[in-house]
């Protein structure tokens, strides 16, 4: 499975330093965590074009 696949809740699991990475964009780990990375990037550009609206 590659990075893209994987959901955010296990890359941190893998390894705890990608916490930060996922805090710092806003990207939900814990209760979320169950969503792909790809998804979660996807949802969380969408977002902020929609808070420059």
């Amino acid at each position: 499975m590659n990075t893209a696949e994987s959901t955010i809740g296990a890359i941190v699991a893998g390894d705890y330093r990608t916490a930060k990475v996922f805090e710092s964009h806003k990207i939900d780990f814990c209760c979320g965590g169950n969503v792909a990375l790809a998804a979660a990037c996807k949802a969380n550009i969408l977002f902020q074009k929609a808070a420059q609206l």
